[in-house]
């Protein structure tokens, strides 16, 4: 059933997000439980970021590809632990490599042994995957902020805003547990030590992106000008013009202001397309500091819920 065709219903890389979450990726050299997933499709009508690469394209005889894909990102290569089928591809984003100590992976990266890998689902997440399998077409997925995948290109699109990212509840389905995005930077705590305060530019930044991305979750392709009314005067009442980062925030927020002067309103994948790619990366130059507590704090949930392995 992963090699389902996703154009017939794209809502169910939901479903195959979370049903990797908890499965074990075994090889003989060592095991990584999967704590977070995003899926994309391999139609670019479908996700404008569908996987291209064929690396993780299953082989003569194989149902589903898992493995260890070399790739780059524009920047160096990293070593991404993916599950591939013909029409869909999943990449964890979270995981941790079960022995003696606790390693978590956090990112697109997965630092795991190269090797030949065999994948074990949880029961009851096949079930519930069967579930969405039967009734495809009519599939939905609770609105979510915290279940868009990290991005930052494509604000044009509509797959962009789309749900298609799934953690391990046992762990905790929240930002604090979870890879941060742009999205939901701003949605972590002021006093933690997630390398950037409540008055940064970034994580001023990420309220105007997560108040677009709330609104198209929940199928409002506009945003009116009263929703940004207390971001702005929160970002009035910080704004200065010392950083490069400041920069690009000011940049944003004038051509936002002048949208809503125009209309009243912003529609969200035109001025998105125009306006937020160079928003989202500002964003993301801050995201692995934020990451860094994030292992933290899951290394730490996860001996709570599995106890000690070092006893």
């Amino acid at each position: 059933m992963l090699n389902f065709d996703f154009r017939l219903a794209p809502s169910l890389l939901h479903a195959v997000a979370k049903l990797h979450t908890g499965a074990l990726v075994y090889s003989q050299r060592e095991t990584a439980l999967l704590l977070t997933c995003e899926a994309y499709s391999r139609s670019k009508a479908t996700d404008v970021h569908s996987e291209t690469s064929m690396k993780s394209f299953p082989k003569d005889g194989e149902s589903i590809f898992v493995g260890i894909c070399e790739e780059s990102d524009g920047g160096g290569a990293k070593q991404k632990l993916k599950i591939g089928g013909k029409h869909m591809n999943v990449l964890s984003t979270m995981s941790v490599i079960i022995g003696h100590e606790l390693l978590v992976n956090i990112g697109p990266e997965t630092k795991m042994a190269d090797a030949n890998y065999t994948i074990f689902y949880p029961e009851e997440n096949v079930k519930v995957y069967k579930a969405a399998m039967e009734q495809a077409t009519n599939y939905t997925a609770t609105p979510d902020v915290n279940a868009i995948r990290q991005l930052v290109s494509g604000f044009g699109d509509p797959s962009t805003y789309k749900p298609y990212r799934a953690s391990l509840e046992k762990i905790g389905n929240h930002e604090t547990m979870m890879p941060v995005t742009v999205f939901n930077l701003c949605d972590l705590p002021h006093n933690g030590n997630y390398g950037v305060s409540d008055t940064a530019a970034p994580k001023i930044a990420s309220r105007f992106l997560n108040a677009i991305a709330t609104a198209y979750l929940l199928n409002k392709y506009t945003v009116p000008k009263e929703q940004f009314k207390e971001m702005l005067q929160f970002f009035n009442a910080n704004k200065t013009q010392k950083s490069q980062q400041w920069r690009v925030l000011c940049t944003f927020v004038d051509a936002l202001e002048a949208e809503l002067q125009k209309s009243q309103k912003i529609d969200i994948l035109s001025f998105g397309r125009a306006h937020v790619t160079p928003l989202a990366a500002m964003i993301n130059q801050v995201l692995s500091a934020a990451n860094t507590q994030i292992k933290v704090n899951v290394a730490k949930q996860l001996t709570t819920v599995y106890g000690n392995q070092n006893k």
